[in-house]
């Protein structure tokens, strides 16, 4: 009798610490290292095509502005008005604009995780609130822990606005593809609405997210197809003609032609096919091997053996729907990689390799979801072989301490954990040496500048520093933007500290 009500005992305890309670604690440790990524936006500074664009807006307005680019630089209308957000909020509001600037990178960041949050509830990640947080915290923690370029997904706005915002939007469209075709629902009004527009605003920011947005829609049509499913052609048809329509406007610019002109390299097919390939190829072995990846993998297993599955589906189906997202998130990537290949000769830049890690990091935890649940008895039963009684499958609290162990480790020693901690002493004095130029540049009065440069060169926050060249980017944009005439560095300068 004692004995049992011992069991009893702690299988209530077990049960009350794997309440809201625990989960909101296990967050914590993925939060943290969001917060302190979030906190840095304060240190952000526009550069570069920041001010260019800001000087446009405040000569043209908006319109004006998005028309002389999309005429002489790029199609990518979306990150063209973005760009030039901060300015006008400044220029509406009288906030300074190197106030205005991180403030909008914040709101950003904040969009970005509530698009991950978004995916953790529509994937049914979650019968509370509580454990949803633990699993969108844990992927974003994991997203951004092994980036290629740190500064341009978070902290920079050309940046953010071109890879980070259509990365997230492409994630959450997969996802609703991915629970339509697991539970065999249909795409409501509303929700096609939804899915056209996001995927049109994702296909205005860059060139190859709606060729991947064209080839999730007939992939998911050929899915519904061989499993007998509800087709809905003509859902399918808006949402992949709104990313078509938003395609053709990137690719009609006329400043296209201008800037693929700088690249004589371009237009080589197989030279371009190979090159993808090994690059492609050796990214993603990188990316795989990162202790990260696959210890984040193991805790979506363990955390997805503990949630009932939202849905009723074969387990045919959903091992299918996995090998699926695998496929789709490899070929955009490769994709990806071989557009820019071609048309401009060159490696596919880090900026745009961030949003295929995105892209990655999620089809690699829907497709592990859609596996466990495929096997959930099967993976329950092997756990209870290795977890006591009274803290059985039944229970989330072994498995969440076992998820939370694996994935600490590697998510404190990761690419950006430890960019961040090297460079930490260097935030301020940079923020104070920029601060210094802004203020300077906005309060005096010689139409020709020389400052002295930066003493300081954190690469989290920084892209590169003004050059003694006046006629050159950054200068001449800078000084246009100030109203000065020519702006220069002169390294013999003191430092401003």
């Amino acid at each position: 009798m004692n004995d049992s009500l011992g069991i009893r005992s702690e299988v209530g305890l077990a049960k009350t610490l794997g309440g809201s309670g625990l989960w909101y604690f296990a967050s914590s440790i993925p939060l943290i290292f969001l917060l302190c990524l979030f906190l840095l936006t304060s240190y952000s500074i526009p550069e570069s095509d920041d001010f260019c664009l800001s000087y446009l807006y405040l000569e043209n307005g908006f319109a004006g502005g998005i028309s002389i680019l999309y005429k002489t630089l790029s199609g990518r209308v979306a990150p063209l008005f973005l760009i030039q957000l901060p300015v006008a909020i400044s220029n509406a509001t009288g906030i300074d604009y190197f106030i205005s600037y991180p403030a909008t990178l914040a709101t950003l960041m904040l969009l970005v995780f509530a698009g991950v949050l978004f995916m953790s509830f529509r994937l049914g990640m979650g019968n509370s609130t509580a454990r949803a947080v633990f699993f969108a915290a844990g992927l974003s923690a994991v997203m951004f822990s092994e980036v290629p370029l740190l500064r341009e997904m978070l902290y920079w706005l050309p940046g953010v606005t071109c890879y980070t915002l259509p990365g997230i939007i492409l994630v959450i469209v997969l996802t609703e593809f991915v629970r339509s075709a697991e539970s065999d629902s249909r795409f409501t009004p509303s929700s096609t609405s939804l899915l056209a527009v996001g995927c049109f605003l994702a296909s205005l920011s860059n060139e190859f997210t709606p060729v991947s947005l064209v080839m999730l829609v007939l992939g998911s049509l050929t899915f519904r197809a061989f499993f007998r499913m509800q087709l809905q052609v003509r859902e399918h048809a808006i949402i992949g003609g709104s990313a078509l329509l938003g395609f053709f406007i990137v690719i009609s610019a006329p400043g296209n032609a201008v800037r693929m002109a700088q690249f004589p390299a371009a237009g080589l097919l197989f030279h371009s096919l190979m090159e993808a390939t090994l690059y492609s190829a050796s990214n993603l072995m990188k990316f795989i091997i990162k202790p990260v990846v696959p210890a984040w993998l193991i805790a979506v297993v363990l955390y997805t053996i503990t949630e009932p599955p939202p849905v009723t589906a074969s387990a045919q189906r959903r091992r299918y729907l996995a090998a699926f997202v695998l496929l789709f998130c490899l070929g955009s990537g490769y994709l990806a990689y071989f557009a820019h290949q071609y048309s401009t000769g060159l490696h596919l830049s880090e900026r745009a390799q961030n949003q295929m890690v995105m892209l990655l990091v999620c089809g690699l935890t829907i497709s592990t979801v859609m596996l466990a649940r495929a096997s959930r008895d099967w993976l329950r039963l092997k756990l209870a072989l290795i977890i006591p009684q009274q803290y059985g499958p039944g229970s989330t609290l072994v498995p969440l301490v076992i998820a939370v162990a694996l994935v600490l480790p590697p998510l404190f020693f990761s690419k950006t954990a430890r960019l961040i901690r090297a460079e930490q002493g260097s935030f301020r004095t940079f923020w104070i040496e920029s601060m210094y130029r802004h203020q300077r540049l906005g309060l005096s009065t010689p139409a020709d500048i020389v400052l002295p440069p930066h003493t300081v060169f954190p690469v989290t926050l920084m892209g590169g520093d003004i050059t003694d060249d006046p006629t050159r980017l950054p200068n001449d944009c800078i000084a246009r933007f100030y109203g000065k005439n020519t702006l220069v560095v002169d390294r013999t300068a003191p430092s401003t500290r």
